[in-house]
C-alpha cells in the first residue's frame, strides 16, 4: 500500500490538476447549458414585457403626468432604455461567466518528465517567472506569458499556481495589476455608470425646472426648455401652481392652462379648473368653443353672458337638458327676457337657505314683480352676506393653489352683493360707488367674470351704475 493510502483506494494524484476537481473528473457539468438557457430565456420574457408588453405601458403612463404629448420619448430615453441596459448587463456577465465555466472545465494540466502538459488551453512548459493577480497568474517560460486562472487543483487540493509559481514568484511586477477579473469588473461598471447617465441627467433636468420655475428665473428656463422641449408641460404645470390674485398672474396662469390642454400633462381636474378660470377672467366665449354647444355649462356661460338668445338656442338644441338642477341660472335667463313674474314664482318654490345666487336673484325678482315686502325680508341678506357669499376659508392664503382666489372673490362677491342691496334700498349714489369698486377690485385681480351675474342684476336694479 503506497504510503498515505487507505485500503481500497489510489493513492491522490498531486501532479495532475483540473479545474475545481480534486478527484480528477473530467468533463463538464451537465447544469450549465440549462442554466444559460434559463437566464437567456429569463431575459426575454422581460424584453418582452419591457419593450412590447405592459411594462412600456405603465411606464409612458406615468411619464405623461409630467411630461404630456413628449411622455413617449421621454420614457424611452430616461427609462425603459437604461433600464433595459441595466439589466442586460448583468445577464450578459452571467452568461459569460457560465461559458468561461464551461471552458475552465475543460481544462487540465499534468506533470510529465518535469514539463507540464496542458489539455483544453494552451500553457507554460514550465515556470521562470510568475506574477499572482487576481483570479489567477501572469506565468513565463522560456518564450511568453501566459495567463493561468485559479482553480486548478490537484488530488490533494492544491492550487497549480501555488505549486507551480512558488519558486519563480516575482513580488514587483506591472503585470500583477493585469487581471482579467478585475478588467471585467471595471468594464461592468463603466458600463453601468454611462447606462445610469440617462436617468441622472433626467432628475437633474427635473430639479433645475422645479428651481427656475419657483424662483422665477425664465432666461435660465428658456434656455433650458430649448434644449429640452419634453419638460415644458411640466413647467408649465409649475407655473399654474402658485397663489394668484393679479391679473397679469391670471392671463398667465390662463394661457399656460390652454397650453396644457394640448401638450399636458393631463390631470382629472385640470379641464374643468380651466374652464372656470375663463369664465372668472372674462373669456366665457372661448370657455364656450373649449366646451361645444352641446354641454349645459355653455347654457350656464351664456346666461352669466348676458346673451339671453344664445342661451335659448342652446336650450333648443338640447331639449333634455335639465333646467331642474339649476334653477337660479333659469331665473337669471328669465330676468333677462323680462320675465319678472315667472322668475319670481319659480325661485319662491327653492328650498332655502337657497346658494348666494339663488338669493340675490329671488331679490331682484321680487323688486322687478312689485313684491315689496319679500324684498324688505330678503334684501337684509344682500347687505350682510356672510353667510351666502362664498366658501369659508381661514388662515392665510397658501402659497399654492386657488385659496387665496377663493378669498379675493368671496370679498368680490360681498361687495357686490352689498352694492346691489344699497340699490334695492333707494340709496342709488351709494351703491353706484360701491359698484365700481367692486368692478376695479375684480378687474385688478384678473377675475372680471366674476361679477358677470350680478352685473346683469345691478343693469336692471340701478342702470346709472353701470353708466357711471
Amino acid at each position: 500500500m503506497a504510503p498515505g493510502g487507505l485500503p481500497g483506494i489510489p493513492p491522490a494524484d498531486k501532479n495532475s490538476f483540473h479545474y475545481r476537481s480534486r478527484s480528477g473528473r473530467r468533463g463538464r457539468p451537465r447544469w450549465i447549458g440549462p442554466a444559460q438557457w434559463v437566464v437567456f430565456l429569463l431575459w426575454a420574457v422581460f424584453n418582452w414585457w419591457l419593450l412590447l408588453g405592459p411594462g412600456i405601458g405603465a411606464v409612458v403612463s406615468a411619464m405623461a403626468v409630467f411630461h404630456g404629448v413628449y411622455a413617449f420619448e421621454t420614457a424611452l430615453g430616461a427609462v425603459v432604455l437604461p433600464n433595459w441596459g441595466l439589466v442586460t448587463l448583468p445577464v450578459l456577465a452571467i452568461l459569460l461567466w457560465l461559458q468561461v465555466l464551461w471552458v475552465r472545465y475543460g481544462e487540465s494540466v499534468h506533470l510529465e518528465d518535469c514539463v507540464w502538459c496542458w489539455t483544453g488551453r494552451r500553457g507554460p512548459a514550465g515556470v521562470e517567472k510568475a506574477a499572482g493577480t487576481l483570479g489567477g497568474a501572469w506565468c513565463r517560460d522560456d518564450r511568453r506569458w501566459y495567463y493561468v486562472p485559479g482553480g486548478l487543483v490537484n488530488g490533494v487540493g492544491e492550487s497549480w499556481c501555488s505549486v507551480a509559481c512558488r519558486d519563480a514568484a516575482v513580488h514587483l511586477h506591472p503585470l500583477r495589476l493585469a487581471s482579467p477579473a478585475l478588467v471585467f469588473l471595471i468594464v461592468l461598471g463603466l458600463a453601468a455608470y454611462g447606462l445610469q447617465r440617462p436617468v441622472v441627467a433626467y432628475k437633474s433636468h427635473l430639479r433645475a425646472v422645479r428651481r427656475d420655475v419657483f424662483r422665477s428665473n425664465p432666461a435660465a428656463l428658456a434656455i433650458l426648455l430649448e434644449k429640452h422641449p419634453e419638460f415644458r408641460p411640466f413647467a408649465l404645470y409649475l407655473s399654474t401652481l402658485p397663489a394668484c390674485t393679479k391679473a397679469a398672474c391670471m392671463k398667465a396662469q390662463i394661457a399656460a392652462r390652454l397650453e396644457m390642454a394640448s401638450i399636458g400633462p393631463d390631470y382629472r381636474a385640470d379641464g374643468s379648473t380651466l374652464i372656470r378660470l375663463l369664465i372668472l377672467n372674462g373669456k366665457g366665449g372661448l370657455a364656450m368653443k373649449l366646451l361645444g354647444p352641446d354641454k349645459p355649462q355653455s347654457f350656464d356661460i351664456a346666461v352669466r353672458e348676458g346673451r339671453p338668445g344664445l342661451a335659448r338656442r342652446i336650450l333648443a338644441a338640447n331639449p333634455r337638458m335639465d333646467l331642474g338642477r339649476n334653477p337660479a341660472m333659469y331665473a337669471l335667463l328669465l330676468l333677462q327676457e323680462g320675465r319678472f313674474v315667472e322668475a319670481f314664482d319659480l325661485l319662491e318654490g327653492v328650498r332655502r337657505p337657497p346658494s348666494h345666487s339663488a338669493v340675490t336673484e329671488y331679490a331682484v325678482a321680487a323688486y322687478m314683480s312689485g313684491h315689496c315686502r319679500t324684498v324688505a325680508e330678503v334684501n337684509g341678506w344682500l347687505l350682510y352676506p356672510d353667510r351666502q357669499a362664498g366658501v369659508n376659508l381661514y388662515g392665510a392664503a397658501p402659497p399654492t393653489g386657488l385659496g387665496a382666489l377663493q378669498r379675493v372673490a368671496r370679498d368680490i362677491k360681498r361687495r357686490a352683493s352689498y352694492a346691489l342691496g344699497l340699490a334695492m334700498e333707494g340709496d342709488l349714489k351709494g351703491s353706484a360707488r360701491e359698484w365700481r369698486e367692486t368692478e376695479r377690485e375684480a378687474r385688478e385681480s384678473g377675475i372680471p367674470g366674476l361679477v358677470n351675474r350680478d352685473r346683469i342684476l345691478m343693469g336692471l336694479v340701478n342702470p346709472s351704475a353701470l353708466s357711471g
